[in-house]
């Protein structure tokens, strides 16, 4: 597969795009968006230009309760999706994929702009005030200091360096609805 985005062009001639006609057929206009797919919990053709496209998507609008990704609402997040289109057949993989690298996209670019001495010229003065605020609060500052705690956790005993599992608070089990494999324990901690 090509490492180059694919856009949707409308020329017949274009391998691995999409036609997508707006409009009667006297007055076509053609959409011209990345044509995406995930293979293996990764956005091909191109990953890296993916991330970037969502990311700048994110300098284009905020919430002024997006100070974390489950904090953003729902018309936000739907105004972050408009960039894409895919194979319809595959919706659910897509909008997984999605949800995942778009919430630690997300919180990657909150704690830049949180470390920034000066508010980003993009975001809004009251949306920037009130992530401030948060970020002030006694709730954000508790939050923080037992995320680093976790992070720095010897779960294996004094001496043994920081966890490295990711599993997050919820068993596997629970999220899976069935009982996993041994297999599928060790994909999703490590």
């Amino acid at each position: 597969m090509s490492d180059t985005p694919s856009l949707v062009a409308g020329s017949p001639d274009t391998s691995g795009s999409i036609d997508i006609s707006i409009g009667s057929s006297s007055n076509l206009s053609i959409t011209r968006q990345l044509v995406i797919a995930v293979v293996g919990e990764k956005f091909v053709p191109n990953g890296h230009y993916i991330s970037k496209t969502i990311t700048e998507n994110f300098k284009e609008r905020q919430d002024a309760t997006g100070y974390t990704w489950r904090g953003v609402t729902e018309s936000t997040r739907k105004f972050y999706w408009h960039e894409f289109m895919w194979n319809p057949t595959e919706n659910s993989i897509i909008e997984c994929t999605w949800k995942k690298v778009s919430s630690n996209l997300y919180t990657k670019r909150i704690y830049h702009w949180r470390r920034q001495i000066n508010k980003p010229n993009f975001v809004l003065d009251d949306v920037w005030q009130s992530w401030k605020t948060y970020w002030a609060s006694d709730e954000f500052k508790n939050k923080s200091h037992i995320a680093t705690q976790n992070r720095c956790s010897e779960t294996g005993g004094p001496g043994t360096g920081p966890s490295k599992h990711i599993g997050g608070s919820r068993s596997t089990a629970t999220e899976m609805g069935r009982e996993p494999n041994s297999w599928e324990i060790l994909k999703k901690l490590h």
